[in-house]
């Protein structure tokens, strides 16, 4: 009797683990996410001007994106080259949603996008591996400019529609508000003097150097937007 009850208890016993050893098996799993979007290769190949722009503060990425999306949605992160350097860079496997590539100016943390160097309009469905033409992109151009600096100054010049010091920085104001216009607190200075960083009184703002009472939040500013100034100016300060 007592062997009979030791073989049934050891019956259960091996049941059971067999039972827990099925449970285990990849069947109660979901399969793994495979890659969707376009199974093809596009490549980019760029030389950059004004390499001292080069972001620090901030990341350049080549991706792919959508219009009503504010991040890549797949991308791949630029590193700073070497002068004359030609970088070539390739993305695979382009989802579906998505609507242009791009080399893009993203923030450092959010991916938010910032300014478009150069955008591919995806039309159709992409069938096979794309090779883009060579690019040649400035770094320091002014849309780079308003987006990244600017941008960070509208609460107070123009953004509400209230300009301090009449400067407005807005979109469609901010070139001719500032080149070649003498400063009101410096009549020995432009506000941009183009190829004159030493006659340009908005660095000498920008930098905390004057007018301190009055931009308490200069602290935001990152090393980049003061170099992305310099080096813009340093170019001509071209309205592009």
């Amino acid at each position: 009797m007592k062997n009979s009850i030791i073989h049934k208890i050891s019956f259960f016993l091996v049941a059971m683990a067999i039972t827990i050893t099925g449970c285990d098996s990849g069947d109660v799993y979901p399969e793994d996410n495979k890659d969707e979007g376009a199974d093809i290769d596009v490549t980019l190949r760029f030389k950059l001007t004004n390499v001292e722009a080069f972001p620090t503060n901030y990341k350049i990425v080549f991706g792919s994106f959508n219009d009503d999306i504010s991040y890549p949605i797949s991308s791949k992160m630029i590193s700073a080259p070497a002068d004359d350097e030609e970088i070539s860079v390739s993305l695979n496997n382009i989802p579906d949603n998505a609507t242009y590539l791009a080399l893009y100016l993203v923030q450092e943390h959010s991916n938010s996008k910032l300014y478009p160097f150069y955008t591919y309009p995806i039309v159709g469905e992409l069938t096979e591996d794309i090779e883009l033409p060579l690019q040649t992109i400035d770094l320091a151009v002014f849309g780079r400019v308003q987006k990244q600096v600017f941008s960070q100054c509208l609460q107070c010049h123009g953004g509400s529609g209230f300009a301090a010091a009449g400067l407005y920085l807005t979109d469609d104001k901010s070139y001719s508000a500032l080149v070649n216009v003498t400063a009101k607190n410096n009549a020995e200075k432009k506000l941009v003097a183009p190829s004159n960083i030493l006659n340009s009184y908005l660095l000498d703002v920008l930098e905390g150097h004057v007018l301190q009472n009055q931009h308490s939040s200069l602290s935001s500013l990152k090393d980049d937007d003061i170099v992305l100034i310099e080096q813009w100016i340093k170019s001509g300060a071209k309205d592009e």
